[in-house]
């Protein structure tokens, strides 16, 4: 089908199957490589994985690059696909994107590669040669080179409602990436060379396989052709992506920069080891805010559109459900948790109290995610980038006076410090300006139910924690409690109840 000036239509999935997609691309990818990373340990230590906390560390530096491109293209991409046409203007402006990003990338990883005997002087490591963690430095290098330009090719895949294809490729390099990474490690050589050698090898085929796609979905009778001018005729919105996240990184990875610096490395890796962890709430929260973003921006154009009300309340929902009781679980059984996931040897009562602490700030931060993305689809920016400025003027202070006193405990209580902020300042703001009578309605209804519901059922399993310690009856046993921390979250939510139910009683 054609639109009437010779454009060709998108094709629109239902919002169902996008989230469907997005959970499964994601669940596939966390899951995957949460299961493996006991196998990683065992093969490489705690200081080579410490140095694969760092490499995360500089995977999420680096996105301040993206100079909010990847998120203005996802946007436009969702608003021409509401019209039945993307513009030679959106497709020179994803072409100059591109050329933007490898350059930059490139750029980035040189420096990261000069920087190298630097990194490695940087860090307090105890059994690792600097020749090993130079060369280990050199390989992130690469792999952030040919990785970076994956994220403007996701973006645009994204905006085109190609999330079905986008999350079939992320399931299949995953798969690649885990299963190649074990031989590698089992029948190759069990060094942390080898294991980043082939990641470079498999970003390389995805940032290929999404380039592709991308531009075979990209829809107008022309080719697309270098325009600064494109740019910027986005730079506002694009700007105050790139101020939001470079204040965000700041805030999310400065905990990194510090305690490497302060901290053993193995030390340093049982803190990514927690924070790795308390990110798992992220793969319940995250696909939905991917798959809901362009439904917003087509909404949102629409000024007091009772549907985007809708959806916005049914999906700040179903985060609390899906998040919360998830993070009371890792609040409240640390220690178990991190048995049945790393075994004994590495479930240590230190790593349990940060595990603890960062779920609670992760829990705060998840239930963010829709309003922030509601934000966005409006084209509002300065909100957040204000946010964050004066958060970045008390929280940095705050923590680097924790980390001095507590370790890597005062990170983590500083993290929590920082989302519960976010909490009580940032919400009341932002339903004033876009969603006026709906403050109460978010607080009371979207997130505090499932908050009380968990943190209830989490208390009584605390009353009833057996005293065996063998992992499948333990395992048995958290799942039997979340089950019923996630069935009673979702039992408080009527319109999510009713349509499960009705799905349910459809099927049977």
């Amino acid at each position: 089908m054609s639109s009437a000036d010779g454009h060709a239509s998108l094709p629109r999935r239902s919002l169902r199957a996008t989230v469907i997609a997005n959970y499964a691309g994601k669940l596939w990818t966390s899951l995957a490589n949460l299961a493996f990373i006991p196998v990683y340990i065992s093969f490489l230590g705690l200081e080579n994985w410490g140095l694969i906390g760092l490499f995360a560390s500089l995977q999420a530096w680096l996105a301040l690059l993206d100079l909010g491109l990847s998120t203005t293209v996802n946007r436009l991409l969702a608003q021409g696909a509401d019209h039945q046409l993307v513009s030679d203007r959106t497709r020179s402006l994803i072409r100059t994107c591109e050329r933007l990003y490898w350059v930059m990338g490139v750029a980035a990883g040189i420096l990261i590669a000069l920087a190298a005997p630097f990194i490695a002087d940087w860090l307090d490591a105890r059994s690792l040669s600097r020749g090993t963690i130079i060369r280990a430095v050199l390989l992130m290098a690469g792999i952030l080179i040919v990785q970076w330009p994956g994220t403007l090719y996701a973006g645009g895949l994204a905006g085109l409602d190609r999330q079905v294809a986008l999350n079939v490729v992320r399931i299949a390099i995953t798969t690649g990436q885990v299963a190649g990474g074990v031989a590698v490690l089992a029948w190759g050589s069990p060094t942390i060379e080898a294991f980043l050698g082939w990641q470079c090898v498999v970003q390389m085929c995805s940032t290929a396989i999404l380039r592709h796609l991308l531009w075979r979905a990209m829809p107008g009778p022309r080719p697309a052709c270098l325009s600064w001018q494109a740019w910027m005729h986005e730079r506002t919105f694009a700007g105050g992506m790139l101020g939001i996240t470079i204040l965000g990184t700041v805030l999310t990875q400065f905990d990194k920069v510090v305690l490497s610096r302060m901290l053993p490395l193995d030390e340093f890796g049982r803190y990514t080891l927690a924070v790795t962890a308390s990110n798992a709430l992220a793969l319940l929260s995250a696909p939905l805010a991917a798959s809901v973003f362009p439904t917003f921006s087509r909404l949102a154009k629409e000024p007091d559109n009772p549907e985007l009300r809708d959806v916005y309340h049914r999906t700040c929902q179903a985060v609390s459900v899906a998040t919360i009781p998830i993070a009371m679980l890792l609040a409240c059984f640390p220690q178990q948790v991190l048995t049945l996931w790393l075994g004994p040897s590495h479930s240590d009562p230190g790593t349990a109290s940060l595990l603890a602490l960062l779920a609670v700030g992760s829990a705060c931060n998840s239930v963010m995610i829709m309003p922030f993305m509601l934000q966005l689809a409006h084209g509002w920016t300065s909100l957040s980038l204000r946010k964050n400025i004066v958060a970045v003027a008390i929280w940095v202070p705050l923590m680097l006076i924790l980390v001095n006193r507590l370790g890597a405990q005062g990170a983590a209580i500083a993290w929590i410090a920082l989302n519960v902020g976010y909490l009580v300042i940032e919400i009341p703001i932002m339903h004033a300006r876009l969603l006026r009578s709906d403050l109460s309605r978010w607080y009371l209804k979207d997130v505090a139910p499932a908050v009380l519901v968990s943190l209830a059922v989490m208390g009584a399993g605390q009353a009833v924690l057996p005293s065996a310690t063998e992992r499948m009856p333990m395992g048995l046993f958290l799942a039997g409690v979340l089950a019923i921390a996630l069935l009673g979250s979702l039992a408080t939510v009527p319109s999510l109840r009713t349509r499960l139910l009705r799905r349910m009683s459809t099927r049977a």
